[in-house]
């Protein structure tokens, strides 16, 4: 069993998986984290645009738990909002294994102003925690309009103990943090501390993003108050925090590369009240957890514990200390950089005839994974990429913290000792995590809001149903064509993928061959719930007047309907096809090699999987009237046993567990009339144990397809080869069905035509190549193609995820010699 090491007077161990007996606390955190999370970044082209231009994105969705691109997320919305935050429009975009891209464009439906992108997922909405990302841009139509502003400048300053609290008289480590009116951290020119008798207890001072600190050693029974001078000469004098004469506190030491100390402080008089008490330090994040049983030795008020970094988790770890009633006493949030992989980019260049570059990366790292990368090619001294987040930021440090961060992307751009420092800063000023100890107590995540997978849409077939007919789904542009069993003149597809405005075609198909036409009255099912930002943050005034200088010659910077396109040029390599359940990020190891896959025997013998369910000894009810079975009122399924087996008392008619691509099901709704021909493997355990007590009833796992562009499971079917051998119907033997709201069309980038490449307009606004599919070798190399745009410097500004999870940021300028 793995060791991490503490020290408390002396050097010992404690456990690195948990044991089998744990208090209620454990319990709820392990459900809280229970259901998958998924986060979801986006990489735009730039920050700042232009009438005429787009915004080209790149998308990347992350399975924090496993730290790995979500394959299975294939819905993804992305919103626009205006600068209050009301929705000015959705769409939906299709992710693949992990990744989606597409655009938006700035049309005259845009005005000056600032505007919002946000990505987000059905799945999302089942958390208490927002983790969709969301994205500030500008827009400038005409520069006529804008008008820099000269508010005058308020000043907001934060003294946060670390841990929490300021404990009297033992050492506390207290953040300073100093911003504008709108979180913009100010530079001060000196801090200093006063006791009541006008003593300097301290002076301080802090960095350009706002924040510092200072250690002090305070006492409830006296008044401190702190002297801050500004940067224009102006001096405010602000209180302490309240000093508590009882308590606790933690101080966060990096001790070396590979080392970290914690020190727990207390007072005498709060470790008198203590006793034999004892405590548990969790360290945590997303899930995974560590426990330290804390305990001071007699008559000592100090515990320090030497941990080995290699034995934390890489980036973000959450430590919270936990009373004997399990409730929280402080917490420190703490990044490990030990054993993290900063990849390492080259450039360089070939010219080709045809006015253009091709530009060459190599990516080297520890992981040699493929990358599927994101490259934004600028004009070196632009300014329209401002963006607050990258890819590390967004995975890393957003998912755990509250409250608004300045500039959340700097911390992890090129990442060195002084940087290190200054996260560890932030990270102190943050105080408490973002997951709440009411929620993770008392408010566990359910999963009322279904991972979707493509559309759905359900259909009721008013023509007469002549014996052994079917329907045909005809060939798309996502699909092969599919035929679907008809029950009681309904059928249901899933996991299809329809573009908007695209036209699905359906026919009958007679028993004995040809075709005519169906009359339908055909639902397609899409999310297209109008949601509002909450959370919305001011423009840096400094950036604003910067950019002022250069807008009034945005005007006519694009040529209207003039677009140069160029071929896009990566290396590739193929994937060599495993075997499905092997692939299956949802099918557990231990199960990989015990799952049925379904075949097109399985499918063409048991059309809905609820077939497949009753052989196996269940009682299956459809088509339940409102208000049978769930709470919410419109249960249409009920599936229970009336053998339960275990040795537990057991009621007389007992639900299964049912899991659906490893996501408990609280109710059974999904699954109607759900056919197998969607279902890519499934699993059986009759006896429940895996589940305890509470697996009377069995356990069902059903992991669905992943891919619906793969050829039917009829078509290689020895007893559907004539349904596969037709053709498609004739015209008018088809019912055709145009898709409103369908997935948006991917298209290829073009780029602008600009009047000029030799003005500043261009060189601060413009954009020379967007490459959002650059995809490395084995090697770690790529090459794309971009237009000469006669430019010297270039700035390349990288974002990426490999297929291991490993992630990449890069700022590169390439010298073009001329």
């Amino acid at each position: 069993m793995k060791k991490i090491y503490i020290l408390i007077s002396l050097l010992y161990s404690f456990p690195w998986t948990m044991e089998a007996q744990e208090s209620d606390y454990f319990e709820d955190f392990k459900t809280y984290f229970e259901l998958p999370r998924e986060s979801v970044y986006l990489h735009l082209n730039k920050s700042t645009y232009v009438l005429g231009e787009d915004m080209w994105f790149k998308g990347y969705v992350y399975n924090r738990q496993k730290e790995q691109p979500f394959k299975q997320t294939s819905n993804v919305y992305i919103g626009i909002y205006d600068s209050l935050g009301r929705p000015l429009q959705k769409k939906l975009f299709r992710a693949r294994e992990g990744f989606v891209q597409g655009n938006i464009a700035v049309d005259s439906t845009f005005s000056n102003g600032a505007y919002y992108i946000r990505a987000s997922t059905n799945w999302m909405k089942n958390f208490n925690e927002d983790d969709s990302y969301v994205q500030k841009v500008h827009v400038y139509i005409t520069s006529q309009d804008i008008v820099p502003t000269t508010e005058k400048i308020s000043y907001d300053v934060q003294f946060l103990p670390e841990g929490g609290n300021l404990i009297s008289g033992i050492p506390n480590t207290i953040g300073v943090k100093v911003t504008d009116q709108h979180g913009y951290g100010k530079k001060i020119v000196e801090g200093v501390v006063l006791d009541e008798k006008e003593i300097v207890v301290k002076r301080f001072k802090n960095s350009v993003l706002g924040l510092g600190k200072f250690e002090m050693v305070p006492y409830h029974d006296q008044d401190y108050r702190v002297q801050v001078t500004f940067a224009n000469g102006k001096r405010e004098t602000y209180a302490l925090p309240k000093i508590y004469p009882e308590g606790i506190n933690i101080h966060v030491q990096n001790t070396s590369k590979d080392r970290l100390t914690l020190i727990l402080n207390t007072n005498t008089k709060t470790r008198e009240k203590i006793g034999e008490r004892g405590f548990d330090l969790l360290i945590h994040r997303d899930g995974a957890v560590k426990k330290l049983p804390i305990a001071f030795a007699k008559d000592r008020t100090n515990v320090s514990l030497l941990l080995k970094k290699e034995l934390l988790q890489k980036g973000m770890n959450i430590l919270t200390l936990l009373d004997d009633m399990g409730q929280p006493v402080l917490e420190r949030l703490f990044f490990n950089t030990y054993g993290m992989d900063s990849p390492e980019v080259s450039l360089s260049y070939q010219k080709l005839k045809n006015d253009s570059l091709r530009i060459q990366l190599k990516v080297k790292d520890e992981l040699g994974d493929l990358k599927n990368l994101s490259i934004s090619v600028l004009p070196k001294n632009t300014l329209s990429y401002a963006h607050r987040d990258n890819i590390l930021s967004t995975f890393h440090l957003k998912p755990y913290i509250r409250g608004f961060v300045e500039n959340p992307g700097y911390y992890f751009n090129d990442l060195n000792a002084k940087k290190e420092s200054e996260l560890d800063l932030l990270l102190l000023t943050q105080g408490w995590s973002r997951y709440q100890w009411t929620n993770i107590l008392n408010r566990p995540p359910e999963d009322e809001f279904e991972f979707e997978q493509g559309l759905r849409f359900d259909a009721v077939v008013k023509s007469k149903i002549r014996n052994g007919e079917k329907i045909r789904l005809e060939e798309s542009k996502h699909h092969s064509p599919q035929f679907v069993n008809i029950f009681e003149n309904k059928f249901t597809v899933v996991n299809y993928f329809p573009e908007r405005e695209e036209q699905i075609k359906v026919a009958l198909v007679r028993k004995y061959g040809g075709y005519r036409k169906p009359d339908l009255d055909l639902d397609l099912r899409v999310n297209t719930q109008i949601d509002t930002l909450k959370t919305l943050w001011a423009d840096n005034v400094a950036f604003q007047l910067d950019a002022m200088e250069f807008l009034s010659n945005t005007n006519g910077l694009v040529i209207e309907d003039n677009t140069i396109s160029l071929d896009e040029v990566t290396l590739v390599e193929k994937k060599k096809k495993n075997e499905l359940s092997q692939t299956n990020v949802f099918v557990p190891k231990f199960l990989k090699d015990k799952v049925t896959e379904v075949t097109p025997e399985i499918a063409w013998n048991y059309p809905l999987f609820s077939d497949i369910i009753r052989t196996r000894g269940y009682t299956v009810r459809e088509e339940l009237s409102s208000g049978t079975g769930d709470a919410r009122g419109n249960s249409r399924v009920q599936i229970f046993t009336r053998i339960p087996l275990t040795l537990f008392p057991a009621p007389k008619f007992l639900e299964p567990i049912i899991y659906l691509n490893d996501v408990r099901l609280t109710f059974f709704d999904v699954l109607y009339r759900f056919p197998t021909s969607q279902i890519e493997s499934y699993y059986f355990e009759r006896s429940g144990a895996s589940e305890g007590s509470r697996g009377a009833g069995g356990v069902i796992r059903i992991y669905t397809r992943r891919d619906s562009e793969v050829t039917s499971v009829f078509a290689q079917d020895d007893i559907a080869k004539k349904w596969g051998s037709l053709q498609g119907a004739p015209s008018g033997k088809y019912y055709e069905y145009r898709a409103k709201h369908g997935f948006e069309k991917t298209k290829e980038f073009y780029t602008p035509k600009y009047k000029t490449y030799q003005d500043k307009a261009f060189e601060n606004f413009g954009v020379v190549h967007w490459a959002p599919k650059v995809v490395t070798n084995t090697k770690g190399e790529a090459s794309f193609k971009i237009l000469d745009t006669d430019l010297r410097e270039l700035s390349l500004f990288i974002e990426g995820m490999g297929q291991k999870g490993s992630l990449i940021s890069k700022t590169k300028n390439l010298s073009i010699i001329r």
